[in-house]
């Protein structure tokens, strides 16, 4: 005769005993205030309340034999007892044990020897509702914890990176979807209508300062315009008249202060390419070349968070 598989509550199990396996301290008296609130034996409904997550029925059986210290929990099924007092009564009691655990070695009990049972477990362990709901607002504050532990090792878990020991490649990805982020956030701003005031102030100021010396150019060459032509009735006649605009043309301010200005940042960036060399190298070491890491830099006061973050902003 082949041997049946085990089932909930089956004798069986004392022949397969392991000493609380998968349960932790804390989980252990978690299952004794559900036992004690949802009663002995809603294994369905305690899975439900999600106190003990990944546990199954099979463990929260053996577990409760072990919590009152008797292999037998018919005589608690759906009762709300106290699960510690009967435990220290059953060590007390003599009777035969199997893995320290009380069992039942006469025949099978009836069904009014277990409501016999029923009755005398409920008068003597039984728990009133005030005590009820103590181990359940025991239970509401364990979930608060944990939840509230596992949210905090999450946000520590994501906001330490040792960008250190990070690889060339793996840095530059990082700075490339931070970038992208920039990029994001800044066109939501501008869709928003937020544009600083600052920008469009220095490009009217640009504009009147271009006037001026648009129109003085053209004063200028309305007076070389005689010149020329006297230049055409004698000797070179049309040469003379095509040659008179260039030399009388002059170059405009915007013109001489664009080269100026480049002279003048080319020699910041000789001079101050010492300044703060650690910087530099480490924009450098990011893959950018020598004049955006150095134009990074004069931009942020050479501070090197700024510089990158200019970088992400400005260079494609």
């Amino acid at each position: 005769m082949s041997k049946r598989g085990p089932k909930i509550g089956d004798a069986i199990s004392l022949w397969n005993f392991a000493p609380s396996p998968g349960f932790t301290k804390e989980e252990v008296v978690i299952l004794k205030y559900c036992l004690m609130y949802y009663g002995v034996g809603r294994w369905v409904q305690i899975l439900d309340s999600g106190f003990l997550p990944g546990k199954v029925i099979q463990q929260l059986n053996c577990q409760t034999q072990r919590l009152i210290g008797q292999q037998s929990l018919a005589a608690y099924t759906g009762l709300h007892v106290n699960v510690d007092q009967i435990r220290k009564d059953n060590e007390q009691k003599e009777g035969e044990r199997k893995g320290g655990l009380l069992i039942n070695s006469g025949p099978n009990p009836t069904r009014e020897i277990r409501a016999r049972w029923q009755a005398e477990a409920k008068e003597k362990y039984g728990l009133t509702e005030e005590e009820r709901q103590s181990y359940k607002d025991e239970l509401d504050a364990f979930k608060l914890d944990r939840d509230r532990s596992k949210i905090e090792e999450s946000l520590q878990a994501s906001s330490t990176l040792d960008t250190a020991a990070l690889e060339k490649e793996a840095l530059v990805g990082l700075l490339k979807k931070l970038r992208a982020n920039l990029v994001k956030l800044n066109g939501a701003r501008e869709a928003g209508g937020a544009s600083a005031p600052g920008d469009q102030g220095s490009g009217a100021c640009d504009a009147e300062a271009t006037t001026p010396a648009g129109g003085e150019e053209k004063k200028e060459e309305e007076k070389s315009e005689p010149t020329g032509k006297r230049g055409g009735q004698g000797r070179g006649g049309r040469d003379s008249l095509e040659v008179a605009p260039k030399k009388s043309g002059s170059r405009t301010p915007a013109m001489i202060g664009g080269k100026r200005a480049k002279r003048q940042s080319g020699a910041l960036h000789t001079g101050e390419e010492n300044k703060d060399p650690e910087a530099l190298q480490s924009i450098l070491d990011m893959g950018f070349n020598k004049k955006m890491a150095l134009d990074a830099l004069k931009e942020s006061n050479f501070v090197l968070q700024d510089a990158v973050l200019w970088l992400m902003q400005n260079v494609a």
